[in-house]
């Protein structure tokens, strides 16, 4: 017993030279003061210029975004305009949600000008695009001098204030002044314009396109009475699609959120759960989580890596053009990129980098992973006796949520707030990329001269 008592004392003594060491180390410890007010009674501001420059920038923010909810229009983001300044799939067109393009060639003739002023040919609503060949020739073939043929008049495009039916014109008539697209082809529909989808077809592209109907074949033809090739119809696409490319990302993003925001929103739903539920596991089984999330993303990098490589292979002997059937210039959805065996080939190797630093890292930081893990279980029981912090983050998660729609809303109406640019049509279009773009001037239209004279090109503020 004696012992058992001076152990007991020599464990008293060490605790009171402990707690001695602790008084002269650090002091006697502080005791509640309900007066006192801290350590300054009259604190100052600081960060001042930074406090400023944030407010400045908020104040900036509110601005454009009030300006823009009472300009903007983003239903212009939705559907293309037509050259008389409708937008089509609205009012009047709801039925006619697609934009088809006389003459594609014209684009191709512009040049680089096109980026600027736009192709110079009429630009027309249509309820579907067109799914087959026609070409004038065939309809003067058919009628033979005699009169119109319903059945061939009705495959006439035309604008919306000519009656194709009417005798008062001849077809050439019609082609020549522009009231009625000299020709079409087969088309599909990107982000609701009307683009060739014939390339699939053609053996070469440098020949002139022919089709059959019936037993008669025709040659596709322009209102000059030119043959219509592939590589023509090639570099119009091309060139349209410089016109668009500035535009084509917001409109893309914008029509995606409009389909699947609801997909969206179940998904953040599903997201907070998801973690919720991890944290709750992680009080329980830390380690086995923590590895199990290791191994997990090794496997995905692994499965990454494999796929790619193996689908870059299946595509190397493919055409994205021959897939597709459109020009590749003219690509504005990210399924086209995965049919491109470049693409694949990038996702593989940078699949293949990122293994190989996370293998090097996890040869190296396994002992710092574990001391990790004890770190994240002595975490998760702190967090599980103060549940209640679990659904602090749900706060500030949802005002950024907030913050992120409302910038988002205010980005898109900034967007499409711009004001119409006409500019006149009746430039030369066998000149030059330069004269073309030093020709072809801005102007005001009226009842006589919108869609005649003066086309709408495109909505201001890109340049």
């Amino acid at each position: 017993m004696a012992c058992c008592s001076g152990g007991d004392d020599q464990v008293t003594k060490v605790e009171e030279s402990n707690t001695g060491e602790e008084k002269k180390d650090y002091g006697q410890p502080k005791q509640y003061d309900p007066n006192f007010k801290g350590p300054m009674k009259n604190r100052s501001c600081t960060d001042i210029i930074c406090c400023a420059i944030f407010l400045t920038c908020v104040t900036g923010m509110l601005c454009c975004s009030i300006i823009g909810f009472a300009r903007g229009d983003p239903i212009k983001l939705v559907y293309p305009t037509d050259s008389f300044g409708n937008i089509c799939g609205t009012g009047d067109f709801e039925d006619k949600k697609f934009l088809f393009f006389f003459d594609l060639l014209k684009c191709a003739q512009t040049g680089a000008a096109v980026v600027t002023v736009g192709c110079p040919t009429p630009q027309i609503c249509v309820s579907e695009c067109p799914s087959s060949y026609w070409t004038y020739a065939q309809t003067i073939f058919y009628e033979q001098g005699g009169s119109p043929l319903a059945s061939e008049r009705a495959k006439m495009l035309c604008k919306y204030s000519v009656d194709p039916y009417s005798a008062a014109k001849t077809v050439t008539q019609y082609v020549e002044d522009e009231d009625c697209a000299a020709y079409y082809v087969k088309t599909t529909s990107v982000i609701n314009r009307c683009i060739p989808s014939i390339f699939k077809e053609i053996t070469s592209l440098a020949a002139d396109l022919v089709y059959e109907v019936g037993t008669d074949n025709f040659t596709v033809s322009d209102d000059g009475g030119g043959a219509v090739t592939g590589s023509e119809l090639s570099d119009g696409s091309y060139y349209l699609a410089l016109f668009y490319e500035a535009r084509e990302f917001v409109e893309l993003v914008y029509k995606d959120v409009l389909a699947a925001w609801w997909m969206i929103l179940v998904g953040i739903v599903i997201a907070v759960a998801i973690c919720m539920l991890w944290i709750v596991l992680m009080r329980y089984i830390a380690g086995y989580m923590v590895w199990a999330t290791i191994i997990g993303v090794f496997a995905i990098v692994i499965f990454a890596v494999y796929y790619s490589f193996d689908t870059y292979y299946d595509l190397k002997k493919l055409n994205a053009t021959e897939e597709y059937g459109f020009s590749e210039a003219f690509t504005l959805n990210f399924s086209y990129y995965l049919n491109l065996k470049k693409t694949w080939l990038a996702f593989g190797c940078t699949s293949a980098t990122v293994l190989a630093i996370l293998t090097i890292l996890f040869i190296f930081l396994v002992k710092r992973i574990c001391i990790a893990i004890e770190l994240i279980k002595e975490a998760s029981r702190a967090v599980g006796n103060m549940f209640s912090t679990l659904f602090w983050p749900i706060i500030p998660f949802f005002l950024q949520v907030t913050f992120f729609v409302y910038w988002a809303a205010s980005a898109l109406f900034v967007a499409s707030m711009g004001s119409s640019d006409y500019y006149s049509n009746s430039t030369n279009t066998s000149t030059d990329g330069v004269n073309y773009y030093l020709e072809r001037v801005p102007c005001e239209p009226d009842s006589s001269t919108l869609g005649s004279a003066c086309d709408f090109v495109k909505y201001g503020g890109d340049e």
